[in-house]
C-alpha cells in the first residue's frame, strides 16, 4: 500500500451563521395545523402552513410544529415517566414501538425513550421526512437528559446558549473564520467561552459526535444541550414561502418531494423543453424554494423552459441546528443506478413524459453544489439521457469519480461553472481534466471574485447553452428506471477488473476481516446500488473505497485486502515505478501526495488493478488529468523523475565548488541540468541577505546540489539519508564545515520553498537563544502540540510557516494565524523569496494543512 492519505472532498458549505434564523423575541403560538390553501378573513389572505414533506402550492408555507417544551417540564415529565416505567414492565418497548404520538404530552414521553442511533444512517429520527417535530423535539429532550445527568445546570442554560449565539454572530461580521477556528480549537474552560465553542461545534462540523472531545460526558452533553436548544429555537422560527408548486411521488413506498415551474402558456406539441435542477446540501425545508435557486424562474420563463427541483432525501451528515434531521443531499448516499436518487429522477422523468409535459429530447440535467456532484453522477451513468448538463460549484461526485468516461458511446454537452473563490475548483479542474480526456464537448467558465453563489447571469449563461444543444434523438428517458445505467461500450475482452463479488462464495485467501467488510459494505445502504445485497459490484467497492479516510484503522486494511480480490490482471510486466519503493520524504512531499492520492483513488487512472504500481500509460493519463492544475503537474513531474532514475540510472559526475557572488560556497554537478537549480539557489542566498543575521550566515554556508532526479543518499553515499529533499547540517560528519545546506536538483528547480525552510532553520540558530524563546512562547500561545516523536514543534512551526511568509503570502498567513504570522514579521522582517508558480489559493490550501497538522500534532 503506497504511502499516501487521501484528501476528503469538502463538504458542500452551509449557510453562515449570521444568515441563519435568528433567536424570536418571544414564544410563537403552536403551528397552525397542517392543511392545504389559503383563508381569507376580511381583506387579509393568511398562507396555509404545510409541512416540510407536503406538497404545496405558491403561496404556502412550509414549517414544523414549534419546540415549546422547557427544560423544567422536559425534567419533570421525566421523572413522572420513570415512576410509570417502573410500575409497567414493558413500557419503554411499546413507546418504542409505537407510531409518533399527536397528543403533546405523550410526544415529550415518545421522545423521552428515544436515543439517536450513532449510525445516523438507519436511524429514522435522522433520515426520514417527517410532517412533525419528532427530529427537533428528541433532540431537545435528549440534550435536557444528557446536561442535567453531567450535573448542568440546565434551568438557565437554554438562555446561555441563545446568548453564546448572539455573540458569536456578533464576532462573525468581522471574523468569518471565527466558527471554524472554534470548531478546530480545543475546549474552553469557562463556561461562556465553552458554549460559544459548542454553538460552533453544532453549526460547522460536519458530524459534531465524531470529535474527539466528545469523549468526554460532560462535554458531549454540553454540546448535545446546545444542540437542542439552537433547533427549539429555529424550530420557532424557520419557515419557507412556496414560489414554485410542491407535489409528490411515491417511489419504492417512500414519498419523495419535487417542485416544478411551467412557462406561461401553452406546452408545446411533445411537452416542455425541461432542466432537471438539483439543489445544494440544505438544512431546513424546501431547499429548492431557496431564493438563489428560484431566481431562475424568470429567466426559464424567457427561454421558454419547465423547470423541475426534485428535493434529496435528510441523509449523509448532521441539521442539528435546523430540524434534527439529516441535510437533505444528493452524492453520495443514494446516488448511481440503482440507488433511491436515481430511481427517484428517472420515475419522475418518466412520470412527466407520460403526461406528456416533458420533451425528452430536450431534457437538461443542472445543480449546484452537492446537486452539481450529483449532477455529474448522471452524466457518468446515462450518457444518453440527457440534451446537455450544467454543474455549478461542484466537480465529480462519488460515482463519476470512478467512471471510465471513454467508455461512453455518447458524450454529454457539458457546461462546468466555478468561481475562482469556490472551494470546489480544484476538484471542478480535476473533473474538467478527465472530461477533455474522454473527448467530451465541455465548456469551463470560471470568474474572477466569485466565489460558491449562483447569480441570475449564471442562469442566462446556462439556459443560452442548453438553446444552442441539438434535440437528443433517441432518449433513454421513458425507457430506464435508474436501477442499471446505460449508454456504455462492450467490456474489453480482457477483463481486468471482476464485475462482483459473491458474499456467499468469496474468492479463496480473503481474511477473516476482508469477509467481514464484504458482508458488510453490501448490505450497507450507503453503497448499495444494484439493489442485492447478496454480492459486492465493483462499483459499490469502488463506491466505498472512496471514502477509506473514513474508515477505522482494521476497515481500511480490510478494504486494501478486498481490493486486491477484484483484480483479475497479473502484475504489469516492464517497466514501472513502484510507489512503494520510493522515498519517504518524496511521498510527504505536498505536490507527490497530490499525485499519489489520485492514482490511489481514481479507478480511471488504474489500469493494471496495481495501485503500487505506475507504468507508462499510467503516467499518459496522470499527465492529462494534471493539465492546469499546478499541484499536480508538479507532482507528476517529480514521480516521473523518480520513475527516469529508477530505469535509467546514472554514475555521478565529478562535483564542482564555486563561490557564490553572496559569499557562500556551492558544490553542484555540471552537465546534468543542474543549471535552473544554481540560479534558483542563488535567488534565495540573495534573499537572506535582506537580513543582517541572514548576511552573516550566508557568508559561512556551504551549499551543496545533487543532479535533478539523484537522492541525496547518493550525492552522500549515506543510505541514512533516503528520501532527504533537503537538510541543514551542523556537524562535520561529511568533510564540510558547518553550517551547510544540501538540497537534491529537482526539489530546488521547481520548489524553493524547501530550500527556505531548512535555511529559517539554520537562521533560528544563527540568532540565538532569545529568537528561539520567542518561538517557543508564541508556539505555546497558539496552543500548537508537540508531536508524538518531538515533530512537529515549535521550530518547525517557524520553519514551515515562515517559508510562506518569506514567499510573499503574509496577507494569507496573517488570515490564517495572525500570531504566527507576527512572528514571522519579528524573525524574518524584509525576506523575500520567489514563489515561482506558487499561487495565494496553494497558500491558503497549505496553511489550513498546516494550521491542522500543528494543532493535533500529528497528521
Amino acid at each position: 500500500m503506497p504511502r499516501v492519505t487521501r484528501p476528503l472532498r469538502p463538504a458542500a458549505p452551509r449557510l453562515p451563521p449570521a444568515a441563519r434564523p435568528a433567536a424570536p423575541k418571544t414564544v410563537p403560538p403552536a403551528a397552525t395545523p397542517f392543511v392545504s390553501g389559503t383563508t381569507t378573513t376580511g381583506t387579509t389572505t393568511v398562507p396555509h402552513v404545510r409541512g416540510p414533506e407536503d406538497a404545496a402550492l405558491p403561496g404556502d408555507l412550509v414549517m414544523a410544529p414549534a419546540v415549546q417544551l422547557t427544560a423544567t417540564q422536559v425534567l419533570t415529565r421525566w421523572t413522572a415517566l420513570q415512576a410509570r416505567l417502573a410500575k409497567t414492565p414493558g413500557l419503554r418497548e411499546q413507546l418504542l414501538k409505537a407510531p409518533y404520538p399527536k397528543q403533546a404530552g405523550a410526544q415529550t414521553d415518545w421522545a423521552l425513550v428515544h436515543t439517536f442511533n450513532a449510525d445516523h444512517l438507519k436511524d429514522p429520527l435522522w433520515t426520514v421526512g417527517t410532517n412533525d417535530n419528532r427530529a427537533a423535539l428528541t433532540q431537545f429532550v435528549q440534550g435536557v437528559l444528557q446536561a442535567s445527568q453531567a450535573g448542568l445546570p440546565v434551568a438557565g442554560l437554554e438562555a446561555q446558549v441563545l446568548a453564546a449565539q448572539e455573540s458569536l454572530s456578533v464576532k462573525y461580521s468581522t471574523d468569518p473564520g471565527i466558527y471554524n477556528t472554534l470548531t478546530n480549537g480545543p475546549v474552553p474552560t469557562s463556561l461562556p467561552e465553552r458554549l460559544e465553542w459548542a454553538v460552533a461545534v453544532n453549526a460547522s462540523a460536519w458530524d459534531a459526535d465524531s470529535l474527539p472531545a466528545l469523549k468526554d460526558p460532560a462535554v458531549a452533553a454540553l454540546v448535545h444541550f446546545t444542540a437542542g436548544a439552537l433547533i427549539k429555537t429555529n424550530s420557532a422560527a424557520l419557515k419557507t414561502t412556496i414560489v414554485s408548486e410542491r407535489r409528490t411521488l411515491s417511489v419504492d413506498g417512500d414519498t419523495r418531494v419535487y417542485g416544478i415551474h411551467t412557462p406561461p402558456g401553452k406546452a408545446p406539441a411533445g411537452g416542455w423543453p425541461t432542466v432537471v435542477f438539483f439543489h445544494g446540501s440544505f438544512g431546513g425545508y424546501a431547499p429548492e424554494q431557496h431564493p438563489e435557486y428560484q431566481q431562475m424562474l424568470a429567466t426559464a420563463d424567457a427561454h421558454g423552459y419547465q423547470v423541475v427541483f426534485p428535493v434529496g432525501s435528510p441523509q449523509d451528515r448532521a441539521d442539528l441546528t435546523v430540524t434534527g434531521r439529516g441535510m437533505l443531499n444528493w452524492d453520495p448516499v443514494g446516488a448511481g443506478p440503482g440507488g433511491a436518487n436515481d430511481r427517484f429522477v428517472f420515475s419522475l422523468l418518466k412520470k412527466l413524459k407520460t403526461d406528456g409535459v416533458l420533451d425528452s429530447s430536450r431534457t437538461f440535467v443542472a445543480g449546484h453544489s452537492q446537486g452539481g456532484f450529483y449532477t455529474s453522477d448522471l452524466i457518468a451513468s446515462y450518457g444518453d439521457a440527457f440534451a446537455g448538463a450544467e454543474i455549478m460549484g461542484a466537480g465529480a461526485g462519488s460515482i463519476a469519480g470512478n467512471a471510465g468516461f471513454a467508455a461512453l458511446t455518447r458524450k454529454t454537452p457539458l457546461l462546468i461553472h466555478v468561481g475562482k473563490d469556490d472551494l470546489h475548483l480544484p476538484l471542478a479542474k480535476s473533473l474538467v481534466n478527465s472530461l477533455k480526456a474522454a473527448k467530451y464537448p465541455v465548456r469551463f467558465d470560471s470568474p474572477d471574485h466569485r466565489g460558491h453563489d449562483v447569480e441570475v447571469p449564471d442562469y442566462e449563461d446556462m439556459f443560452s447553452f442548453f438553446d444552442r444543444q441539438p434535440p437528443l434523438q433517441n432518449s433513454s428517458i421513458g425507457r430506464i428506471d435508474g436501477t442499471h445505467d446505460s449508454g456504455r461500450t462492450v467490456t474489453p475482452a480482457t477483463q481486468v477488473f471482476r464485475d462482483f463479488i459473491d458474499v456467499a462464495h468469496p474468492p479463496a485467501g480473503l481474511t477473516a476481516d476482508a469477509l467481514r467488510a464484504l458482508k458488510a459494505l453490501a448490505t450497507d445502504r450507503r453503497f448499495q446500488l444494484d439493489g442485492k445485497p447478496t454480492r459486492l459490484s465493483l462499483q459499490e467497492f469502488r463506491g466505498a473505497f472512496a471514502q477509506y479516510a473514513t474508515f477505522p484503522p482494521a476497515m481500511q486494511a480490510a478494504l486494501w485486502a478486498l481490493r486486491s480480490a477484484y483484480v483479475l490482471a497479473p502484475k504489469p510486466a516492464g517497466a514501472s515505478l513502484d510507489l512503494q519503493q520510493i522515498p519517504a520524504s518524496m511521498s510527504a512531499d505536498p505536490d507527490v501526495a497530490a499525485a499519489l492520492a489520485v492514482l490511489s483513488y481514481n479507478s480511471a487512472l488504474d489500469v493494471d488493478g496495481y495501485v503500487e504500481f505506475v507504468t507508462q500509460p499510467e503516467f499518459d493519463l496522470l499527465k492529462q488529468a494534471a493539465a492546469g492544475n499546478p499541484t499536480l503537474a508538479r507532482g507528476f513531474d517529480k514521480l516521473l523523475a523518480e520513475f527516469t532514475r529508477q530505469q535509467h540510472p546514472q554514475p555521478l559526475p565529478k562535483p564542482v565548488t564555486t563561490t557564490s557572488v553572496t559569499g557562500a560556497r556551492i558544490q553542484s554537478y555540471p552537465g546534468t541540468g543542474s543549471e535552473k537549480a544554481i540560479a534558483n539557489m542563488e535567488g534565495v542566498l540573495k534573499a537572506f541577505q535582506a537580513l543582517p543575521a541572514g548576511a552573516a550566515l550566508v557568508k559561512k554556508l556551504t551549499v551543496v546540489i545533487g543532479p535533478p532526479g539523484v537522492g541525496l543518499d547518493k550525492v552522500f553515499n549515506d543510505p541514512e539519508l533516503v528520501g532527504n529533499e533537503g537538510f541543514s547540517i551542523v556537524t562535520s560528519q561529511y568533510g564540510f564545515k558547518p553550517p551547510m545546506l544540501a538540497v537534491t536538483g529537482t526539489s530546488i528547480s521547481s520548489w524553493t520553498l524547501g530550500a527556505t525552510h531548512e535555511l529559517i532553520h539554520s537562521l533560528e540558530v544563527e540568532l540565538g537563544a532569545p529568537t528561539s524563546a520567542d518561538v517557543n512562547a508564541t508556539f505555546a500561545a497558539v496552543h500548537f502540540l508537540d508531536g508524538p516523536n518531538g515533530y512537529p514543534n515549535a521550530h518547525e512551526m517557524l520553519a514551515y510557516f515562515g517559508q510562506w511568509y518569506a514567499a510573499g503570502f503574509g496577507a494569507e498567513l496573517k488570515a490564517a494565524a495572525p500570531q504566527v504570522y507576527e512572528l514571522c514579521a519579528r524573525v524574518l522582517g524584509p525576506l523575500r523569496v520567489d514563489p515561482g508558480a506558487i499561487t495565494s489559493a496553494d497558500a491558503k490550501s497549505s496553511l489550513k494543512n498546516l494550521l491542522t497538522w500543528f494543532k493535533k500534532g500529528s497528521t
